[in-house]
């Protein structure tokens, strides 16, 4: 397993702590949930990672790529990585002709300089401040597909409020959020953006309620000493808070933002230029996973089997957590909602932590998963 930290070059040194003063003004998000000790997968292979002569034919479709391309992809080891999991252990990505190997964050903002400088090719992260002034800075990264977001089947997303304060009719609406104690992992996180969204519904801003950075675990013994109101929780500690008896699963997600895009792909320039056939294989091996993913807790095919591939990458190791929460969502053709993030980028200036707006529909480039649904079809 590689982390961040072991593989940042002194010849790369330069350009990521270049990127990483343009993303100053992006406060770091709390750790996504990730275990870091967790195991993390290889598809390595003993042939030598070479780029694709520029005077060779196209290799066809029906073959992996040869010789196989080595892929650095960086992942934060939590469910939302499930699509990639599962691609790599039914071997799409061996499929293709790629040897994928995993390297471990702990948060989005941490991954820009290392996609900036092509350390990794591929990241599975979140939008951020830090994102978005990075690209306004001109580092050419792009998001390439959905990596998560709200659905009906797949609401994991949701507002909890301390039991006491919805039984005795203290928080019924969502003007009644004003002055609580909410946690939320951190400035600038997908969960903030979110929370932004439900107060808004209120009448409210973030600046009409007390702001607490707090992990997910540690908001659930908050909130059941009342150190805490409410809590922004993703499953499984939205399903843990109501098992306790600490919260009440008061709004979701898909409620108050539908649509929401929490979960995005992207890939490094480097990536994009010197490699562009193992750009699209990589997702078509991708949506594979995510299909499967999806068939898994939608139509039950196999399940078991899936949720052996999540129990062995990630912290979650209860079967039964994987059977009585909301599953994580994703769009299974890759869409991205572009919408979405611009009101992200708005919402970002408006809490002064962007530098430099950027054209998010550009940022945007669907061609990857639009090759993959080629071969695949139209889900």
């Amino acid at each position: 397993m590689l982390t961040l930290a072991r593989i940042r070059p002194l010849v790369a040194l330069s350009v990521a702590l270049a990127i990483v003063a343009a993303c100053a003004p992006a406060a770091p998000p709390a750790p996504a949930g990730g275990n870091p000790s967790a195991p993390v997968a290889s598809e390595r292979s003993t042939a030598p990672a070479a780029a694709e002569p520029a005077a060779s034919a196209p290799p066809s479709v029906d073959e992996p790529l040869s010789p196989p391309v080595d892929v650095k992809l960086a992942i934060f080891g939590t469910v939302g990585d499930a699509p990639f999991y599962v691609a790599i252990e039914r071997g799409y990505f061996r499929a293709e002709g790629l040897n994928i190997e995993t390297v471990q964050s702990d948060s989005a903002p941490r991954i820009i300089p290392f996609l900036a400088s092509g350390q990794v090719d591929v990241a599975g992260l979140s939008q951020s401040p830090a994102l978005f002034n990075a690209v306004g800075r001109g580092v050419p990264i792009k998001i390439v597909a959905d990596k998560g977001r709200p659905a009906p089947g797949h609401d994991y997303a949701a507002i909890v409020v301390r039991k006491d304060l919805v039984d005795g009719g203290a928080v019924l609406t969502y003007a009644d959020l004003r002055g609580l104690r909410i946690a939320t992992p951190g400035r600038g996180t997908a969960v903030w953006g979110l929370l932004a969204r439900a107060l808004d519904i209120g009448g409210l801003t973030l600046a009409d309620v007390q702001l607490e950075e707090l992990s997910q675990p540690d908001s659930l013994p908050a909130l059941g000493n009342r150190a805490l109101d409410a809590a922004f929780l993703i499953e499984p500690f939205v399903t843990a808070a109501v098992a306790r008896g600490v919260g009440v699963r008061w709004k979701t997600a898909l409620e108050f933002a539908p649509g929401a895009q929490n979960g995005l792909v992207a890939y490094a320039p480097q990536f994009i230029e010197h490699q562009p056939a193992a750009a699209r294989r990589f997702m078509v091996a991708y949506l594979q996973g995510l299909r499967d993913y999806l068939d898994a807790f939608d139509l039950g095919v196999d399940q078991e089997e899936i949720i052996d591939i999540l129990i062995k990458h990630t912290a979650v190791k209860d079967r039964a957590v994987y059977l009585t929460t909301q599953p994580s969502g994703f769009e299974p053709n890759g869409r991205v909602n572009v919408e979405y993030l611009r009101g992200e980028q708005e919402l970002y200036a408006r809490e002064g932590l962007l530098t430099d707006p950027v054209d998010v529909a550009a940022l945007v480039d669907l061609q990857y998963a639009d090759y993959a649904v080629a071969r695949l079809g139209r889900r």
